[in-house]
């Protein structure tokens, strides 16, 4: 009963030294994770949801997301925006004017960017919701190896026009850090001195969790267990007592090791 005991225990020890190991693992990624600094432009996107436990005054339902996939890390920004009739109708018309500018200009190098900027800007007056104006952002950053097994989420809310922004922000499901690990990722000459704080995710994601969990406590046991019970097997193949290494090839019969009182394991003794 007390060996089923100490089995039970070691077990339970390695899965709780797999899961310390499987969130570090994940921490890692997150941490270092290349941030993308171009302004992409956004999909509509149908079926997107928003992640759980965001303020009660976000949209429905979010209309555009941003993707930025690599080893170990996933990171998504979903975003919704509000804006009233009127200046639904107001930017609907500067645009067509913006358009019918950079189309005429001979400058393919910054006509291009330019209608992708406003295609952009014209996805976001048609995708919005009616209402005051306000931008609504929601971060998610899902990290782990070698599945993903942990999430968390920062959310932003700009309630209100520029210039004056007034922001509101928080963070769900993770610790946040001031880490600058220089991986921001950027076509384009960085000027400045480009920021963001980390996030370390918390949020376990199933069954990445349990699988990354799993497959660490595997490598522990590897790595703290697994010699001790080759050393054991190695030392009874050879006739010697499991525990002390005494050699038990002259002692036949005998129920226990004369050297240290370690039971005899049951196997032909060479004489």
């Amino acid at each position: 009963m007390k060996r089923w005991l100490l089995k039970l225990a070691l077990f339970l020890l390695l899965l709780g030294g797999g899961a310390i190991v499987n969130v570090a693992v994940a921490w890692a990624f997150a941490a270092y994770a290349p941030i993308p600094l171009d302004i992409g432009i956004v999909t509509h996107t149908e079926g997107l949801r928003w992640p759980a436990r965001l303020p009660n005054d976000f949209p429905t339902r979010p209309t555009h997301v941003v993707s930025e996939h690599g080893r170990g890390f996933e990171r998504s920004e979903l975003a919704a925006f509000r804006r009233s009739f009127q200046e639904r109708t107001i930017g609907s018309e500067i645009l067509n004017q913006e358009q019918a500018v950079w189309e005429s200009r001979d400058e393919p190098e910054l006509r291009e960017p330019m209608l992708q900027d406003i295609a952009h800007r014209r996805s976001v007056l048609e995708s919005s919701e009616d209402g005051n104006y306000s931008d609504y952002r929601a971060i998610c950053i899902s990290a782990g190896w070698p599945l993903l097994s942990c999430v968390g989420v920062r959310w932003l809310a700009d309630r209100g026009p520029p210039p004056n922004i007034p922001r509101a922000s928080g963070v769900v499901g993770a610790a946040e850090i001031a880490w600058n690990p220089l991986t921001y990722r950027t076509s384009t000459p960085v000027t400045m001195n480009a920021f963001e704080n980390r996030l370390l995710p918390f949020i376990p994601i199933w069954p990445g969790f349990a699988i990354n969990t799993g497959f660490y406590a595997v490598v522990l046991w590897l790595l703290f267990a697994a010699p001790f019970v080759l050393r054991r097997r190695l030392r009874v193949k050879r006739g010697l007592c499991p525990k002390c290494a005494y050699d038990l090839r002259g002692s036949a019969g005998a129920e226990a090791c004369p050297e240290c009182g370690n039971a005899m394991v049951k196997r032909e003794v060479v004489a």
